[in-house]
This record gives structure tokens, C-alpha cells and sequence, in this order.
């Protein structure tokens, strides 16, 4: 690992960084026009199903893309499209799976999330497509083709928007629209992410027989789904909780809040993005200096993360104020917390690849219990004293202990030089 490595890490960190502006910046431009359209009750519909989508994804796809990461440099080129065709099996049965599960507990999802079946249903399947699509840009990303991975956002969130304006504005189906459109678009991507997949010889379909690493999935995979879960419960159980405690017009006006700071994880996934294929080919090396750029580049990207952060923390406000209806503008005291909370969380995946090089998948079982734990206590004790801010607060806190925990871990399970003094020297030598 050179000087050229941190020059490649830069260079495809610029183009994630582009298309994931573009990519986000399509839907946050259309903010102002569909919270004219959706009113705060039908926003906050949306945002449950969004979050219905987020947990079931790495459920229904048992985490097959992280297993992906981890086993893709240990397999030849055969036994790469034998596990992705077996991956994509599972998605399918998994996706099937649990809309037929989910039937007998209408009555409680419609109680608790306030939320009936059907919708329920239509989170699922979109959960399935998006686990389907996740696949395709981990595999661009894995290959170091930053490209190709952008441009394949770039147009799922192109036929998003498009389908979002035309059954929403054009049609006048408000906040159902606005689901129909997220659901559609993400069948779309799905089925054109399997065809490349096909064309690339990434799969190779052989009926419902497996190929034989449908087992790794489910060991690897299911020790870090409550992982994910955490994860999940770090940016989305807040809205969760608020459903539940407070009113669908709040849960609406805080997603709109998070919207705004989830800004900064445009900046953060790009350097990730670009620096985690890094981490889990070189993860493994014994040189010195490959060892030393590897703790280089990770306390670079916390200090940007933090950096970012607090950017997004002071700009957020102003940009809520003079862009977004005036029946959202309370959400401004929700952006610093979830800055944060966003910056922790970024943290946090760098050192959980570390864990994974080390393949101590089953030591993120412990952090995800104890995180959850904190998460539940934090947002039930925060939210009934401080409402939509005590959400954003319980947010935060789980996210730091997130970070926390899997640090620690990291540096318990790696024998990185995390506090050698040639870190810093060759940071400062190297410019």
C-alpha cells in the first residue's frame, strides 16, 4: 500500500461522492414540492412504511451482501456466481416467505404501526427488490467500479422521482403515490440489476437446486443480521417509537428533520463507499506500512465524519427555514442530534469491517444486543420527556454506543498499530 492507494481511495471517493449528490440531491430538491402535496399525517405514513422497508431488507436478505464482501476475495470466479445465484434464491423464498407470515398479525400491525396489511405487504415486497438491487451495487463496489455503481443509482433515482411526480403531482394520489412510486421504481431496478448480474456472468440460474453456499449465508449472515437490526434501530426505531407514543403529524415532521441531516452521509458514504473494498482486501496484510496507511486511512475518515457532522449540524437549520414549508420548520431541533448520530454510525462500519476481516461475525450479536437495549430504554425514557427532540436524543445515544462497542471489539480482535507514532509521522511525511 503506497502513497497511490489513499490517491485511488480519493479518486473513486469523488465519483460516489458525485452520483451520490446527484442521487440525493433529485428527491431532497423535490422536498419542498411534496410536503405542498402530503400533508404532515400522510408523510408520516410514508415514513413507516420506509422504515417497514429498511428492517425487513437485510431480513429477508439474510445480510447476503456483507457475507458477500467477506467472502468474495476467498472465492474463484466460479464459486462467486454459485454464491450470488444462491443469495438471489434466498431473497426470493425469504420475500415470499414473510408476506405470507406477517397475514395472521394484522390486527397488531394495524394497532401498533398504524399501518394496514396491504401496505405491510407492499413494504415487504419492496424490501425483497431492494435487497435484489443492494447485491448488484455491492458487487460494483467490491470490483472497484465506482462508475458503473453510480450510474446505476443514479438512474434508480431518476425512475423514483419520475414515477414519484407523476402519481403524486400529475395523478393527485398524495402520500399513496409517493409509496406506489418507491415500490415500482424499486421492481425496475431489481429486475434490471438482475439482467446485468446475468450478462456479467454473476449468476448463472440452475432451478431451485442450491449450489452449496446457501449454508454460509445463513451462518455468516445470520450472526450479523442483529447487527443490521441495530443499525436499523439507530436511524429508524425513533420513528418507531414517536408512532407509537406521539402522533403520525409528528413522525412526519421529524422525518423531514432527519431528511435534512442525513445530508452529511452523502459525504460519509462516498468515502466509505470507496474505502471499505480497500479494507476487506488489504485488511488481511502483514507489512508494516500497508498496516500503518490501513490506521491512516481509518482516522481519517472518523475526523471527517466528525467533521461533517457538525457542518451539517450548523448549516441545517438555515437550509429548513428558507426551502421548506413553515409546517415543518419545528424538525430544525432534531438536525444536530441526528448529525451526530449519523457521524457514529459512519464511524462505526469501518470498525465493523474490521470485525468481519477478522470474521468474529458473532461478537456483533453482543454489540447488537446491548445497543438495542440501550436503544429501547433511550427512546422510551427520552421521547416521553422531550418528545421529537427526545427521539433524536435516544438516537444518538445508541448510535455512540454503537461506535463505542464495536471499537473497542475492533481493537480487541485486530493487531492494528493504532497507537504507534509512525501513524502520524508518515501522515505528516506523506502529506
Amino acid at each position: 500500500m503506497t502513497g497511490s492507494f489513499f490517491r485511488s481511495v480519493f479518486h473513486a471517493g469523488s465519483i460516489y461522492l458525485f452520483f451520490s449528490l446527484l442521487t440525493r440531491a433529485i428527491p431532497f430538491l423535490l422536498l419542498p414540492l411534496l410536503t405542498r402535496y402530503i400533508d404532515p399525517v400522510g408523510y408520516g405514513v410514508v415514513s413507516v412504511v420506509m422504515m417497514v422497508t429498511s428492517i425487513a431488507t437485510p431480513i429477508i436478505g439474510v445480510c447476503s451482501n456483507s457475507v458477500l464482501f467477506q467472502l468474495y476475495f476467498k472465492l474463484d470466479d466460479a464459486g462467486r456466481t454459485d454464491f450470488v445465484t444462491d443469495c438471489y434464491k434466498i431473497i426470493v423464498f425469504n420475500t415470499v416467505l414473510a408476506c405470507v407470515l406477517v397475514v395472521p398479525f394484522a390486527s397488531i400491525v394495524e394497532t401498533r404501526l398504524q399501518l394496514s396489511i396491504g401496505w405491510l405487504e407492499v413494504a415487504l415486497l419492496g424490501a425483497g427488490a431492494g435487497m435484489i438491487t443492494t447485491l448488484t451495487t455491492s458487487l460494483f463496489q467490491i470490483k472497484k467500479q465506482a462508475l458503473q455503481y453510480g450510474v446505476f443509482q443514479a438512474v434508480g433515482a431518476l425512475i423514483n422521482v419520475s414515477f414519484t411526480l407523476l402519481l403524486v403531482i400529475a395523478a393527485g394520489w398524495a402520500w399513496q403515490g409517493r409509496i406506489w412510486a418507491m415500490t415500482i421504481s424499486a421492481f425496475i431496478v431489481a429486475v434490471a440489476a438482475i439482467v446485468v448480474n446475468h450478462r456479467s456472468a454473476n449468476i448463472a440460474w440452475r432451478g431451485f437446486r442450491s449450489a452449496g453456499h446457501m449454508g454460509s449465508v445463513f451462518r455468516l449472515g445470520g450472526a450479523l443480521v442483529p447487527s443490521t437490526i441495530a443499525g436499523w434501530a439507530i436511524n429508524m426505531s425513533d420513528r418507531l417509537f414517536l408512532t407509537s407514543m406521539t402522533s403520525l403529524e409528528q413522525v412526519g415532521i421529524y422525518a423531514v428533520g432527519v431528511m435534512i441531516a442525513q445530508v452529511s452521509d452523502v459525504f460519509l458514504n462516498a468515502l466509505g463507499q470507496a474505502y471499505l473494498p480497500h479494507l476487506y482486501e488489504h485488511g488481511h496484510r502483514r507489512d508494516e506500512e500497508g498496516r500503518i496507511r490501513l490506521v491512516q486511512g481509518i482516522y481519517a475518515l472518523v475526523g471527517v465524519s466528525l467533521a461533517v457532522a457538525l457542518t451539517v449540524a450548523c448549516a441545517g437549520p438555515y437550509v429548513l427555514e428558507l426551502f421548506i414549508d413553515p409546517r415543518y420548520h419545528s424538525a430544525a431541533s432534531v438536525i444536530a442530534w441526528v448529525c451526530f448520530s449519523s457521524a457514529f454510525f459512519s464511524i462505526a462500519a469501518i470498525f465493523h469491517g474490521l470485525i468481519l476481516v477478522a470474521e468474529k461475525n458473532v461478537v456483533t450479536i453482543y454489540v447488537s444486543a446491548l445497543t438495542l437495549a440501550v436503544n429501547v430504554l433511550g427512546n422510551y425514557l427520552l421521547i416521553g420527556r422531550f418528545g421529537m427532540v427526545g427521539a433524536a436524543m435516544g438516537n444518538t445515544l445508541s448510535a455512540f454506543t454503537f461506535m463505542v462497542l464495536l471499537v473497542a471489539f475492533s481493537f480487541k480482535f485486530t493487531d492494528l498499530p493504532w497507537l504507534d507514532r509512525r501513524v502520524y509521522r508518515l501522515s505528516i511525511a506523506n502529506g
